[in-house]
């Protein structure tokens, strides 16, 4: 924990997830002075889904994180199934589609290597107050302390509360994203030593469920914008159906009322004006930075994080640091637009021929695991 003092590094980031603690070992590596700032006590726990796509695997070799220690296995196999689970489709590339991961040994590997970095890091900080002055940022705790930077970078996760602070108006989340995550240790699940990706497709095109198999554990994370009645329901009815019908080999239904239940994602990037406030940037779940084909949000926060802190970076350096770093704007948007936007066509058109068509079956894996457009 910080003591009742002011410091002033360059860049203050707020949320240490892994948006947050990119930007951070970045910043860091690039030589500014950063402190990192979480409520949580870390290790942290995180009940979520827990696969890397192929482009988050290569971003973390390019931060130089070790592979060995952030993976948990490879997915050696993926389907798609129908809304109803009457008819499957395979994307015949299979030799690309990311890794398993343990989400707290995730977000605490990469803290570990912004500390590593020189990043000074206090967890347990809960933040009250930003105030973005003329010549810096204040920040301040719900315990009085107090830290000043020239910089900040919000990376709060879904919560809104400090945007308004910053002089930003994210967009409403009428349409938030929500998730509800089971997850059981079982052995012999009856995939032997492979690991399988079976995800489930709404028949609207405005979600998805990810039901991971490995050797010693199961997990079912559905997406969606329904309430939380209906999808607790409909997971609990998943869940049951996939193991009678030979995709899970845990019935998961008779640890429905374990489930976790959560907001993943308010609003989308690509419906925010700004992500700019008075000397400050908002990245991550935050900043709505997740795929709407996939609802994959990990890979775009973390690739946020890296546009940010090379803004950040070369505004430092420039006489006019509000102006440097509105560049940031443009720039997450020339690199991550196609990744986050929904397709040209509409989904629920879609979705039907991606069953009866294996070209179509192929472009929908490859705009799930790599971002490419349908």
């Amino acid at each position: 924990m910080a003591k009742n003092r002011a410091t002033t590094p360059d860049v203050l980031v707020i949320g240490a997830g892994p948006a947050g603690a990119t930007a951070a070992l970045l910043l860091a590596r690039a030589g500014r002075e950063v402190t990192l700032l979480d409520s949580a006590a870390f290790p942290r726990p995180k009940p979520c889904a827990g696969w890397l796509s192929p482009g988050g695997t290569r971003l973390c070799a390019e931060l130089e994180l070790d592979s060995r220690k952030l993976a948990v296995a490879k997915i050696e196999e993926m389907r798609f199934l129908s809304h109803d689970l009457a008819q499957s489709a395979q994307p015949a590339k299979q030799d690309e589609l990311g890794v398993l991961i343990d989400r707290p040994n995730f977000d605490e590997q990469i803290v570990s290597a912004a500390r590593k970095a020189g990043v000074t890091f206090h967890d347990r900080f809960t933040v009250s107050t930003v105030h973005p002055g003329e010549s810096g940022v204040e920040v301040k705790s719900v315990e009085g302390n107090v830290l000043r930077a020239r910089v900040a970078v919000l990376a709060t996760g879904v919560s809104q509360r400090l945007t308004g602070q910053l002089g930003l108006r994210m967009p409403a989340d009428n349409q938030a994203v929500h998730a509800a995550h089971l997850s059981v240790r079982a052995r012999n699940v009856g995939t032997g030593r492979r690991t399988r990706l079976t995800v489930v497709l709404d028949n609207k095109g405005e979600g998805c469920c990810y039901a991971i198999e490995q050797a010693d554990q199961v997990s079912l994370t559905l997406q969606g914008c329904e309430t939380r009645g209906i999808m607790l329901e409909r997971l609990t009815w998943l869940a049951r159906k996939l193991h009678e019908i030979g995709h899970l080999g845990v019935d998961l239904a008779q640890h429905a009322g374990d489930a976790s239940w959560m907001t993943a994602y308010r609003f989308n990037a690509l419906d925010a004006d700004s992500h700019v406030g008075k000397l400050s940037l908002v990245i991550g779940d935050a900043g709505g930075f997740y795929a709407r084909v996939s609802h994959e949000g990990l890979y775009p926060a973390m690739w946020s994080a890296k546009i940010a802190a090379r803004v950040i970076d070369k505004a430092l350096s420039g006489s006019h640091l509000q102006d440097g770093l509105i560049a940031f704007d443009r720039e997450w948007r020339v690199a991550m637009a196609d990744f986050l936007r929904p397709p040209n066509t509409e989904l629920h058109l879609l979705i039907p021929l991606i069953f009866t068509n294996q070209p179509m079956a192929n472009r929908m894996g490859a705009a799930f695991f790599l971002g490419e457009n349908i």
